[in-house]
């Protein structure tokens, strides 16, 4: 069975990627943030999607994932919370342990006849990207890059606790390492959370460079075209590409539409001036980039 992983953060898009897979790929299973919750795999099925039942933002999905995850799958077993200490402290056995969970996971899923899975979040960078690769070195990515401004600012606008799904910029587990990042602004806190997973990509690449990688922004997760080529990238077959239309997004959840100012963007610049410039070097996606109000 073919694994696709996710390298990328939260608030790009990785919900829609699994409803593109599950929706329109041959042979294709696609979760997010596994173990994922059975009522919400249930909402891609044709069915209940053309009903609007389960879908992954409903209120009825979201309190039992909640509830599935207080009390089956903790924050650790998906990548984040204790398993982000763990990655600080290096400690190899809890890393190898939850890497091996989640190869005893895709076997299940061929044994079943999957042909393709795709794991879509944002700790396979974070927490147990290379001790997989140790397991499954014939693994693949989808590199979902949204820019960093509005990343950040939907990060803000959904006001979650940054600390439970990345660390402190000045902890060990970094590779941009701030020690007087207390004086960072809410925005900028995910500014760093963006350069460290950029970061993180650039040296699993580097450690790993014959790993297959598509390339895709947030914004062509709604081009037919995009999508087209990235079954073809990892030859699967898929149904006619259509309502592409994104999910999870602010408006589902009663926040703002994400907008960048003035003050965003001044932000922004007093931040990157913050980091060294070797590694700012490493950041592919700065060398095309312009930050702008929009």
């Amino acid at each position: 069975m073919q694994s696709i992983f996710t390298a990328t953060l939260g608030r790009n898009g990785s919900q829609n990627l699994v409803d593109v897979f599950n929706r329109f790929g041959v042979d294709c299973f696609a979760e997010h943030e596994p173990p994922d919750l059975p009522l919400r795999q249930l909402g891609f099925h044709p069915f209940f999607r053309r009903r609007g039942w389960f879908a992954p933002s409903s209120k009825i999905t979201m309190l039992g994932r909640n509830w599935q995850r207080r009390l089956f799958a903790p924050d650790e077993l998906v990548g984040r919370g204790e398993a982000l200490r763990w990655v600080e402290q290096g400690n190899v056995a809890r890393l190898n342990d939850l890497a091996d969970r989640r190869v005893r996971r895709l076997q299940r899923f061929a044994r079943r006849g999957w042909r393709h899975y795709l794991e879509a979040g944002p700790y396979f960078l974070r927490t147990y990207g290379n001790y997989l690769y140790e397991r499954i070195p014939d693994l693949r990515l989808v590199k979902l890059t949204r820019d960093p401004l509005t990343n950040a600012k939907s990060f803000v606008n959904r006001q979650k606790n940054p600390w439970t799904t990345s660390l402190p910029p000045d902890r060990h587990g970094n590779i941009l390492r701030l020690n007087d990042w207390q004086r960072l602004t809410e925005f900028q806190l995910y500014l760093h959370l963006w350069f460290e997973t950029e970061l993180k990509f650039a040296d699993f690449m580097d450690r790993h460079p014959n790993v297959p990688v598509f390339h895709l922004s947030t914004a062509e997760l709604s081009d037919s075209e995009r999508l087209s080529a990235l079954f073809r990238f990892f030859g699967i077959e898929h149904r006619p590409l259509g309502d592409l239309r994104p999910s999870n997004t602010a408006g589902e959840h009663g926040k703002v539409a994400t907008k960048i100012t003035a003050q965003d963007v001044e932000e922004y610049q007093r931040f990157v001036e913050l980091i060294p410039a070797p590694l700012l070097q490493r950041v592919d996606f700065l060398r095309t980039f312009v930050p702008r109000v929009a």
